[in-house]
């Protein structure tokens, strides 16, 4: 995450003042992170390497209990939406009609996992879970995890059973990418974040004039925070985000007062393919109009599920 950092200052603040100075008149930086140790340190990592030798301690730093990053304060106390569990349900008996051979696979899998944590097999959670645990252990270089306090091998979790369950989170997400439930799951569980995202972007355009104003804004989440936000824009390639996997939203002003965005996933641009960028012309350069996230956040959403506000939505 500090690697992750550093190349986001050397893109992001090269011929930038984000001086120290700044920092005390108004943090130019704001930082936001689930109340989960993994993501408090993926944040302050990051933090590390984007600002080095500054003041980074500076940077506004606030907590989400939300794993889609929903703020009680700015949706009204709306962030436990009953919506929610009802799509939910919808997804959930889309997603048991998978071929058999995805549930062959995932059977397969949790029969080894059972055995080698002396476990029965309702007691294995959903593998994607088990994959997020197991792959902290590969990217930090250790030993696959093995069951407590044995010594033997075959009590470790097999480089080929995390192959597997690789090859079974491919395929699952690949199923259910096009799913209109899952879409329309997605929207409900992102909207909160995203309209948070378009209200700091409008205050940036409101007042771009004032160089204290905060300019990057860093929100350390989870896979489903990525999955939610990139299912809802329709650009979800159906593959579980790697570990420090990242959508960044750009925003652009024109000498001629217009605004721009672009929107990336690991630094690939993907703005062509989002759902309200989809029909740019080669004139635009690659860049969405701004006002065409304003509009699809605070008009055509509302519309798709026939309310005039979140609170409708959720109801």
């Amino acid at each position: 995450m500090i690697r992750l950092g550093m190349h986001f200052r050397n893109v992001y603040f090269k011929g930038r003042d984000f001086s120290q100075s700044a920092f005390n008149a108004s943090p130019q930086v704001s930082v936001r992170a689930t109340g989960y140790t993994r993501t408090v340190q993926s944040a302050f990592g990051f933090l590390f390497g984007l600002l080095q030798d500054r003041d980074f301690e500076k940077a506004k730093f606030l907590f989400n209990d939300d794993i889609y990053m929903c703020s009680n304060s700015a949706m009204k106390s709306l962030c436990n939406c009953p919506a929610v569990g009802r799509i939910s349900r919808v997804v959930e008996e889309e997603r048991s009609h998978v071929p058999a051979g995805v549930h062959a696979l995932e059977r397969q899998i949790k029969a080894k996992l059972a055995s080698v944590f002396k476990v029965s097999v309702g007691r294995i959670p959903w593998i994607g879970a088990m994959l997020e645990i197991f792959m902290s252990h590969v990217c930090h270089g250790l030993n696959p995890p093995c069951r407590a306090n044995s010594s033997d091998k075959n009590d470790c979790v097999s480089w080929s059973s995390m192959n597997e369950m690789w090859e079974f989170s491919e395929k699952y997400g690949e199923q259910n990418s096009n799913s209109s439930a899952e879409e329309r799951l997605g929207l409900l569980t992102s909207y909160p974040l995203l309209h948070d995202i378009v209200q700091s972007f409008l205050n940036v355009t409101n007042y771009s004039t004032q160089k204290n104003s905060t300019r990057f804004f860093v929100f350390s989440g989870h896979d489903k925070t990525l999955v939610a936000i990139m299912k809802a824009l329709r650009i979800y390639p159906g593959r579980w985000p790697l570990f420090a996997s990242q959508v960044t939203f750009e925003l652009y002003g024109h000498r001629n007062k217009q605004f721009y965005i672009r929107v990336l996933y690991n630094g690939e641009d993907l703005t062509k393919r989002v759902r309200f960028c989809s029909k740019l012309t080669n004139s635009s350069h690659g860049f969405c109009p701004f006002e065409n996230f304003v509009y699809f956040i605070l008009y055509d959403v509302y519309m798709q599920f026939n309310a005039k506000d979140y609170s409708e939505m959720c109801k």
